[in-house]
């Protein structure tokens, strides 16, 4: 008996044992896998760039766009000094630099701002920001690891945009699936009172730039985190309680919605819309939506565009390849392109992972509904937008990045095109990624102007005359430092390098 019951209690502990380990195995299995998808994993590229960072410097005989961004003025000489624009004087009066640049048949234009990225884990999309003329990037999920990388910059110590890093967005789940999405998913949960006080509290103490509000809450709970918030002085941004209303915005005084398709989706959810409930949706947001703009511009509620994304939708819906084939994926993060199918539909962007793909068993009734739901929802949220530019409500150019398919960097020149194919004129697209943004970061950029910093773009080609012009970039500074064609050129290699001898999907059926 006693033997018996000792080999019972053997027995125990060894299965506990067992199952610490395989517990323990499982979590850094899945951990790893997490990184992988994130872009952890990817080798860092190198810093082959010299610093150029001259205490003053001239640019010679520059076009410089004026701070309403509607034209260019002609035949001037930018000085800047110790990283800032020190004064603009026509040509040919004495402003003295041993270091001249000569912007003569050039276009000197602000940094660009991207009002909607997300890193994850992945570093090296520092460097495509810049070679893209991306010179402040506001990350709408942040981490203790992106705050450590703007520290980085600001110290002189990695090369990189400015950055404005918001909070993990805050949402209310049930305990486990809290802890689950906050692991995965790099949420804060909170339900109770103390939960959001709590949650606002660290999120000052760690430093982050701004609240960022879930959709993944209700009326009154997100009532709860705008009491908390009121508390602090960071703005709260983000999307729309989904199991709210978008009335709860409007009396929350949140600052900013992060895409204009939050409006599209409170629309939605409002109608009903479904495949099968498809017909009457876009005259229901024809009818709707002006009221919502009108409500948003007197509540000064800016809203991010990330428009490019939406018409991209219904592309990799019809044909995942033929997106991958328009875009420049060589240059995004393996991780984040290869995905993993331990979280199918996730980040992925290839066929076997990507969350917009349509199966192949599907009938041809039941795809072409699919193809006809993201066609329909493309279109409300360009009406969304119609409205919003009519209106007069401020949009701040933001593309989602590297969420398929936006490729960081080159995405904010896919997104200018977008607006202006969708009604903006040049000078709106340019304004949106520069003054627009930089007014509402309160940050001395945005413009080429006595007093704000030398973060500029020096382009071969006219914007006002071709938005397209945007990618022309001959020269980028960020604050004093020049980087020149060769320079860029330099960093985009270094990328490739590291993605190539990181990957594990072989790239040649999509890029040639």
């Amino acid at each position: 008996m006693v033997n018996a019951k000792r080999i019972i209690g053997r027995a125990i502990v060894f299965i506990f044992f067992v199952s610490l380990a395989l517990g323990i195995y499982v979590y850094k299995y899945i951990d790893s896998q997490l990184s992988l998808m994130y872009g952890g994993e990817t080798l860092q590229a190198l810093n082959i760039v010299d610093d150029k960072s001259p205490s003053s410097l001239v640019i010679r005989n520059v076009n410089v766009l004026s701070e309403s961004c509607d034209k260019f003025l002609e035949s001037v000489d930018v000085y800047i000094k110790d990283g800032f624009i020190h004064s603009l004087e026509s040509t040919g009066e004495s402003l003295s630099s041993a270091n001249e640049l000569d912007g003569t048949g050039r276009f000197l234009i602000p940094g660009l701002t991207d009002s909607h990225v997300h890193l994850w884990k992945s570093e090296n999309d520092l460097l495509l920001y810049l070679i893209n003329g991306v010179t402040q990037i506001r990350e709408m999920n942040g981490s203790l690891e992106n705050l450590r990388w703007k520290k980085e910059i600001v110290n002189g110590e990695r090369i990189g945009p400015d950055m404005f890093v918001a909070s993990p967005q805050i949402a209310s789940f049930r305990p486990g699936v809290g802890w689950f999405s906050g692991w995965t998913q790099n949420k804060i949960n909170a339900v109770s009172k103390e939960d959001f006080l709590k949650a606002v509290k660290n999120i000052e103490k760690q430093g982050y730039d701004a609240i960022k509000v879930s959709s993944m809450m209700a009326s009154h709970q997100y009532s709860k985190l705008i009491d908390a918030a009121e508390k602090s002085n960071k703005p709260v941004i983000g999307h729309y309680p989904y199991f709210g209303e978008l009335e709860n915005v409007f009396e929350g005084h949140q600052e900013e919605l992060s895409h204009v398709e939050e409006i599209t989706k409170s629309l939605r959810s409002k109608y009903g819309y479904t495949i099968e409930n498809a017909d009457g949706f876009l005259e229901y947001v024809r009818r709707e939506v002006d009221d919502i703009s009108i409500k948003l511009l007197e509540n000064n509620i800016h809203v991010t565009s990330t428009v490019a994304l939406i018409e991209g939708l219904s592309e990799q819906v019809v044909d995942v390849d033929q997106m991958l084939s328009s875009n420049k994926i060589e240059y995004v993060n393996p991780g984040i392109l290869e995905g993993t199918e331990m979280a199918d539909r996730a980040l992925g962007w290839l066929p076997n992972v990507n969350r917009y793909r349509l199966e192949k068993e599907i009938s041809s009734a039941q795809r072409d509904g699919e193809i006809k739901y993201f066609s329909d929802y493309a279109n409300a949220n360009r009406l969304v937008f119609s409205s919003l530019l009519k209106v007069g409500v401020p949009i701040m150019a933001g593309t989602d990045a590297n969420v398929s398919p936006m490729v960081p960097g080159f995405s904010m020149h896919r997104e200018l095109e977008v607006l202006v194919d969708l009604g903006m004129t040049p000078s709106q697209a340019i304004c949106s990624a520069t003054k627009v943004p930089a007014k509402w970061f309160v940050e001395n950029v945005g413009a080429v102007a006595k007093g704000n910093k030398a973060n500029l773009i020096l382009l071969a080609s006219n914007p006002l005359e071709d938005i397209s012009n945007t990618s022309s970039i001959n020269t980028v500074i960020l604050g004093g430092k020049i980087f020149e064609k060769s320079d860029l050129e330099k960093m985009a290699n270094s990328v490739l390098d590291a993605n190539n001898n990181s990957r594990k999907v072989d790239l040649s059926k999509w890029v040639h």
